[in-house]
């Protein structure tokens, strides 16, 4: 009887390692102004806000790029310390849907956007 118990502990005793997997979060980003559906006036250059986050990256590890369609507005730079970007945009005809993209070092993307009239 004791020779069968011994092999079936050696054999729970083999059981191979299970690794840690490491599991990246998304960045979050937030259009704080203006708001979807805002009226705003051609010709004119607004201040257009938002914030960034991610839960495993801090804010110096994130870009932030503004963009319209494909073309983009503001380039690329690092969140403030609390998270808060923003990009001064110069308003033109056709210019309706903004964007707001925040990218990590694992180059996951978030993103939010806003239509404007």
């Amino acid at each position: 009887m004791s020779r069968i118990i011994l092999p079936i502990l050696f054999l729970f005793g083999c059981e191979s390692e299970n690794s840690t997997k490491v599991v990246n979060s998304s960045p979050e980003a937030t259009i704080t102004y203006p708001n979807d559906g805002d009226n705003l006036l051609e010709g004119y250059t607004e201040v257009f806000r938002g914030t960034v986050s991610d839960n495993n990256h801090s804010y110096d590890q994130l870009t932030a790029v503004w963009m319209s369609g494909s073309t983009e507005l503001c380039q690329g730079k690092t969140p403030e310390s609390d998270g808060t970007v923003q990009c001064e945009i110069q308003l033109t005809a056709g210019l309706t849907d903004i964007t707001l993209q925040v990218t990590d070092p694992s180059n996951d993307i978030g993103l939010d956007s806003v239509t404007i009239e």
